[in-house]
């Protein structure tokens, strides 16, 4: 079989970064990066089938997966700072971890679903936002090796 048609969740380009720096002896300051393309709209509503009429109801897709546009890149930066005391002979450390730090908020999913009804009566929630990049969030941890 021969398939042209795009997967649900496709993003075309995706480029990562990571890497580590010894501040001191004791401090670690971590960095991770990803910068992804969006995926593609898909365009869902109604459609009369000839076998199943509209028993489907609005799970139709009206242009082929994903061609009905695409999301907009997403870009994400993660800090991470680990303390390791020279007292503790590298068996205690604390960790800070800041996920999303320039806390960015785009839209990553909108509505698909393009029709309320069979006649092809617009729904007005068309393409508008339905999920957003997860807000910045701090994680603090600290583990002790024995």
């Amino acid at each position: 079989m021969h398939f042209t048609r795009q997967c649900a969740n496709d993003r075309r380009h995706a480029f990562k970064f990571f890497g580590s720096y010894a501040l001191t002896e004791e401090l670690l300051l971590g960095v991770n990066g990803r910068y992804t393309s969006g995926r593609g709209i898909n365009k869902i509503g109604w459609y009369n089938d000839s076998v199943t009429g509209s028993g489907y109801e609005d799970s139709y897709y009206l242009v082929p997966r994903g061609k009905a546009g695409r999301l907009h890149w997403v870009f994400e930066g993660d800090l991470s700072f680990r303390y390791t005391p020279k007292w503790a002979n590298g068996k205690f450390s604390t960790q800070l971890d800041i996920f999303n730090v320039l806390n960015l908020q785009n839209v990553i999913e909108v509505a698909e679903v393009s029709q309320i009804d069979l006649s092809g009566t617009p729904d007005v929630t068309y393409r508008l936002p339905t999920a957003w990049q997860t807000p910045r969030r701090i994680q603090i941890s600290a583990s002790y090796g024995f």
